[in-house]
């Protein structure tokens, strides 16, 4: 009978860790962005990338005039940007170079871009 009882309590606690896993893997996250220029002004109508660890596009938003927007779903984990200007060319992002996304919390981001593409940049020897 006490074996039973083990076997039952067993059981029941896998079941539990079971579908607390579940559970934790559909809670997403919410990262709302704003971007700013040099001067700290709000640079809008730019595409906000999201990137995973490999660098790899997850998530991708536009942002308003105002230069926010709001990625929502977004599994935990660790981010970088790219961001892409209305004429299509890659901005240098200069801070952060990426973020911690935690479960079920919303990540504000005040991300600080470069206006001059990184191609235009000049080099000094």
């Amino acid at each position: 009978m006490r074996n039973l009882l083990i076997l039952a309590l067993a059981a029941l606690l896998l079941l539990a860790v079971t579908d607390c896993a579940k559970i934790k893997a559909g809670i997403k996250s919410v990262i709302k962005v704003t971007v700013y220029d040099e001067t700290g002004a709000t640079y809008g109508y730019v595409a906000v990338k999201l990137l995973d660890e490999n660098g790899v596009v997850k998530y991708s938003q536009n942002a308003n005039e105002r230069g926010v927007t709001l990625f929502e779903g977004i599994k935990a984990g660790e981010y970088s940007f790219e961001v892409i200007n209305a004429n299509g060319v890659s901005m240098t992002v200069v801070s952060p170079e990426s973020i911690t996304v935690r479960l079920g919390k919303t990540t504000n981001v005040d991300l600080k871009v470069s206006r001059v593409a990184p191609t235009e940049r000049s080099s000094d020897y």
